[in-house]
């Protein structure tokens, strides 16, 4: 498909669909990110600020575990992290992970929704992410 058409913003953004198992971890990560089990990540997006500096991965999770068991999970492995709850019963989970540089924008946000789905995002400066590969 062509998205020669799309704003760059879209451009920027691509998704890859390959589920497997999230015991063998979050592939591409830079920081050590804890990750819920039992779950399966069900996609990947990739993308990255306007200027290049930043590369971004969001990893979709599903559990068949209720979502008290998910938020009570980072609650207890991101005591760190700003956590907001939101009133859906969905909560976020913001951190600046060791080595990583907040002024540059790099961070890591966990997502559990109000459906107990989970979304974990990692920003960091591209270099890192080369380095990692």
């Amino acid at each position: 498909s062509s998205d020669t058409g799309a704003p760059a913003e879209m451009r920027k953004a691509r998704r890859r669909r390959h589920s497997y198992d999230a015991a063998a971890g979050l592939k591409g990560a830079v920081a050590d990110i804890p990750v819920y089990l039992p779950a399966r990540i069900t996609s990947r997006i990739e993308g990255g600020d306007l200027k290049g500096n930043i590369h971004a991965y969001t990893w979709f999770l599903e559990t068949p575990s209720n979502k008290k068991q998910v938020i009570a999970f980072y609650d207890q492995h991101l005591p760190s992290a700003t956590k907001t709850p939101y009133n859906d019963g969905s909560a976020i989970w913001a951190y600046t992970p060791p080595g990583f540089n907040d002024a540059a924008g790099e961070d890591v946000t966990v997502l559990v929704t109000a459906e107990g789905k989970i979304e974990i995002s990692e920003s960091v400066l591209k270099q890192k992410r080369i380095q990692k590969k």
